[in-house]
Parts: structure tokens; C-alpha cells; sequence
């Protein structure tokens, strides 16, 4: 992550995990960053101003990038980039985004798993094969902290924990709770964040609601199994590494902090 002539804080990059309070964090970033700030979201919705500028535009005009975009952002910015996200549960995560397809006919995954399971304590074979096409179940954290495909066995996520590790110890990654990252975002100037996208499963009444607590202790084993087993290793990874900038330290070790003082005007330049 080259530095650059450019003489303001690092670029921040925020990795939106689905279901990880992440609606709630663009939100409080923009409102914060303001003109200097933009989604980035990859594929077809991908902003037409972000993809329009060169390496050496971004630098120059945006501070704070956030969406569901994977680790390896950087690459299109010649300014150094840092990263932040929230995490939660494996499980937990996965029960809500599960919750959320059902209740979203706009989105593209919401025929397909209305087709593929309604309630998760039925969890088989089939089902398994189902959620996992849809690509966007299966060991989520790992795929978004390392930008690369879920690890599919113990040697493909030996590499993926090594990647994640060594950017958490060298202060490019904060990968933490959601408490945890409200330190971190105060110490950047933002005081709170709003309670947005919350999954209201009112009206619906065609599908389980699904949670940790009512899961069947054999659908939780397989749901852990086929889709969280990596996750659950990558976090205790991350969790275990006892340098690891936290919150606040963060912000200040990167010179985050400056993003505190930024005014109306200084988003206007």
C-alpha cells in the first residue's frame, strides 16, 4: 500500500460485511466524509464517478470508500488505504442474512432461497448445495478479509489466515466487533451511527424466522460445518493476535485522527 505524495490521512476503506451492522456505518461515514467519501460496489453496480478516475483522481478526491467490496481495493489507489470492519457470529450472521433474502423480493437472491429453503432446522444435502450457489453464505469473513475465494480445506485457509494475520498486525486491517469499531469511529470524528436496514420480517409469514437460539443442534452443526467453520477459525485467529491495533489505537497509529477535525469546508475542497 505505496504512500504517495498526497498529503492527507490514508484512504479508508470499509469492508461491509452483509449483515454486520455495515447499512449503519456507510450511512454515519457519509455523512461524516461527505463529497469525499463514495460507495464502491463491485460488479454492475460499481459507481460510474469511482470507475471513471484514475488511480491518481481517487487520491486526490476521496478519503473514504465503503460497500461490499474485498480486501485488494487498495490497488486502484496510489495513496496509502487502510481498512476497518465489523464482525459478529458466524451463525449469527448467517441466520440474519437468511432472514434478510426472504424479506427482500428486490434482491436477486430472494426467489432462490424462497426455492431452496424456508426454514433452517429442514437444513440437508440438497438445501446445502442451494445455499451455497447462491455464493454468498459460505464463510463470509474469509472471503471478504482475505479478497479470494472461500478456502475449501485446512491448507486454503492456512493462506487465507496468514494474509488476514499479517495486515491485522501491520495496522492495514481492523477487524473487530461492533463496539469495538464505535471506539475506533469516534476517534475519527463520528459519535454515533444510525440504526438502519434492519431486517423487519413482519408480513411475512412464508418462511421460519431463523436465529442461533432456534436452531436444532443438528442444523446449527451442519450450518457450522458447511458454512462457518472457516469464519470461526479466521476471527479466534485475528482475536489471538495480541499486538493488534484495537479501536482507537488504530485510528491514532494511522493518522486517522485527523478525520475528526475535517469541517463542511474541508469536505468542499
Amino acid at each position: 500500500m505505496p504512500p504517495t505524495s498526497i498529503q492527507r490521512p490514508p484512504v479508508l476503506l470499509h469492508l461491509h460485511v452483509p449483515k454486520c451492522a455495515g447499512s449503519s456505518i456507510n450511512q454515519a461515514l457519509g455523512q461524516h466524509f461527505r463529497q469525499r467519501s463514495i460507495s464502491i460496489s463491485p460488479g454492475p453496480n460499481l459507481s460510474e464517478r469511482y470507475a471513471s478516475l484514475t488511480p491518481e483522481q481517487r487520491d486526490s478526491a476521496i478519503d473514504c470508500g465503503f460497500g461490499h467490496l474485498l480486501f485488494g481495493e487498495h490497488r486502484h489507489f496510489l495513496r496509502r488505504c487502510v481498512y476497518f470492519s465489523a464482525t459478529r457470529d458466524p451463525v449469527a450472521r448467517f441466520c440474519s442474512h437468511f432472514n434478510h433474502l426472504h424479506t427482500r423480493p428486490e434482491n436477486r437472491d430472494h426467489q432462490a432461497i424462497k426455492d431452496t429453503l424456508r426454514d433452517l432446522n429442514e437444513i440437508d444435502a440438497r438445501s446445502v448445495e442451494g445455499l451455497k450457489a447462491m455464493g454468498v453464505f459460505t464463510n463470509t469473513f474469509c472471503r471478504f478479509y482475505a479478497g479470494a475465494v472461500p478456502p475449501a480445506d485446512a491448507a486454503e485457509f492456512a493462506a487465507v489466515r496468514t494474509r488476514v494475520v499479517a495486515n491485522v498486525k501491520a495496522g492495514n486491517v481492523l477487524v473487530a466487533e461492533l463496539a469495538e469499531v464505535e471506539g475506533f469511529l469516534r476517534a475519527i470524528g463520528i459519535s454515533a451511527i444510525p440504526r438502519v436496514n434492519v431486517t423487519a420480517v413482519a408480513g411475512f409469514d412464508d418462511f421460519a424466522v431463523a436465529s442461533p437460539a432456534a436452531l436444532t443442534p443438528a442444523a446449527r452443526a451442519l450450518i457450522e460445518a458447511e458454512f462457518c467453520q472457516w469464519d470461526y477459525r479466521l476471527l479466534e485467529a485475528v482475536a489471538a493476535v495480541p499486538e493488534r491495533p484495537r479501536g482507537a489505537e488504530f485510528a491514532a497509529i494511522n493518522g486517522l485522527r485527523a478525520y475528526a477535525d475535517l469541517a463542511v469546508p474541508a469536505h468542499a475542497k
